[in-house]
C-alpha cells in the first residue's frame, strides 16, 4: 500500500510541477528550474521511512497479542 501511495504522490507532484512550468512558460518564455536534488532525495527518503514505520510498527504490535487478549474478553 505504501508503494502505491508513493507512486500516486509522485505522479501528482509531477503533474503539479509540470503545470507550474507550463504556466510560467506562457508568461515569461524560457524557464530554468534549479532543483536541489540532494535535499529533495533526503526528504523523499525520510518520508518513505516514516511511512513504512508508521504502517508496519502498529501492525507488528497488533499481531504480537492474541485477538481475544486485545479485546479484553475471555474465551
Amino acid at each position: 500500500m505504501v508503494g502505491i501511495g508513493a507512486v500516486l504522490a509522485l505522479l501528482v507532484s509531477a503533474l503539479a510541477v509540470g503545470g507550474v512550468v507550463f504556466g510560467l512558460l506562457n508568461l515569461s518564455g524560457r524557464l530554468d528550474l534549479a532543483v536541489p536534488w540532494p535535499p529533495m532525495a533526503g526528504i523523499v527518503t525520510a518520508c518513505a521511512v516514516i511511512a513504512l514505520l508508521a504502517s508496519t510498527l502498529p501492525a507488528h504490535a497488533a499481531m504480537r497479542t492474541r485477538a481475544v487478549e486485545a479485546l479484553g474478553t475471555r474465551e
